[in-house]
């Protein structure tokens, strides 16, 4: 039996903090942990780590105080980094920015294989979430991204779209796209009963259609959108139901009063069965976990075109908007109102196109090869672990 090769993992945010990205990791590490040992290097947020034989931890410390869309920046010495470094077959990059760029930097430097997965356009979601100076930002980081990216073996990313971009930019290192998938034990529809109970506890009743969104309340995000439709289309017999963040990031807007805002949630599993379509008004994105989630719990999509949704999502199960037209999304919405005989149909559909297309061992068993191939060993040995 061959040594397990040790995989650092750098991204620039991670749990306690749920992304993503965060809950992309969660899935494929224990998947991965026959094939390698895990580093996580990762910033130190407060609260409780996930723990697996075979995987340990590299905490920084952040930047007090100051936070980003919730996202603290961390503190990365060089040496720091360098010593997280040490015994690493292979780095595994999540995020290019100031742990994860001085990371792949050190791996560089000691010629250590680099794959790099890119879960989303980084210079536009960054961008977008700033108060001043976007085109300035989007082009300075476009730039630097490409630059530093082009150290990487393998650049994966889950969605052809994304793919499609970076290679239009020119970057360079080989792009292979590995879809991601959902655990749908975990995520499926609630029995009547249990459904009409939880959604009581939040005040809502048996006969309303629920609107959902369950995510970060970033800027790319749009969620401006999803509220101002909601509004206009002031159905008595609806509810939106927004769980991820806090309504005074979103107070200068009217908000209807059959609204229901929940924080960050660690058990997405708990919401998603209460709506009856989820809504994804975002402006970028690479391959969206949220929405296939919620469909996996038998919930319609509604969403804008972005990344590899239009790939997936068709008419028979949802609906897909413009990100800048209110009027499209309230189109949707009203559509779904008013065919009460086809929600279960579309629900079913839903359920079933991701049991069909988005299986979680079948990505990290494709991720698993393409790394045993960086670390140039052979199919007959990588398959040892399999």
């Amino acid at each position: 039996m061959m040594r397990k090769p040790t995989l650092g993992i750098v991204v620039d945010s991670f749990l306690p903090r749920w992304d993503g990205v965060s809950r992309a990791l969660i899935e494929l590490i224990p998947r991965l942990l026959k094939h390698f040992n895990f580093r996580l290097i990762v910033p130190r947020y407060p609260g409780e780590r996930p723990h697996f034989d075979g995987m340990e931890y590299r905490l920084f410390p952040m930047l007090p105080v100051l936070r980003v869309e919730g996202a603290g920046l961390p503190i990365a010495s060089a040496k720091a980094v360098r010593n997280a470094l040490d015994g690493v077959d292979l780095l595994w990059t999540h995020s290019i920015g100031s742990l994860g760029g001085k990371a792949l930097k050190v791996a560089t430097e000691r010629s250590i294989p680099i794959i790099s997965m890119i879960h989303s356009i980084e210079w536009e979601v960054y961008s977008q979430n700033l108060p001043i100076g976007k085109n300035l930002f989007r082009t300075i980081w476009r730039r630097e991204c490409r630059r530093r990216y082009q150290h990487a073996t393998t650049i994966l990313t889950p969605s052809e779209a994304t793919a499609s971009t970076l290679r239009a930019e020119g970057f360079e290192p080989p792009i292979v796209v590995t879809p991601l998938g959902v655990d749908t034990d975990r995520f499926r529809p609630l029995d009547p009963a249990e459904r009409r109970e939880r959604r009581r506890s939040l005040g809502i009743s048996d006969d309303t259609f629920v609107f959902g969104y369950l995510g970060r309340f970033g800027a790319e995000k749009n969620l401006e959108l999803l509220i101002r439709a909601f509004n206009e289309l002031n159905h008595p017999r609806s509810h939106l139901l927004m769980v991820g963040g806090k309504s005074d990031s979103l107070e200068t807007l009217n908000q209807h009063p059959n609204t229901t805002f929940k924080g960050s949630t660690t058990t997405p599993e708990v919401f998603y069965p209460l709506m009856d379509a989820y809504v994804l008004p975002s402006l970028s994105e690479s391959a969206p976990l949220a929405i296939l989630e919620a469909m996996a719990c038998g919930v319609i999509p509604l969403s804008t075109p972005v990344g590899n949704v239009p790939s997936y999502l068709n008419e028979k199960v949802g609906f897909l908007f413009s990100p800048s037209s209110t009027g499209e999304l309230v189109s949707a919405m009203q559509s779904l109102l008013d065919a009460p005989d086809e929600l279960e149909v579309r629900r079913a559909g839903a359920r079933a196109l991701v049991m069909r297309e988005f299986d979680w061992q079948a990505s990290a068993q494709r991720i698993a090869e393409i790394m045993h191939k960086a670390l140039n060993q052979p199919t007959e040995e990588a398959r040892a672990f399999i």
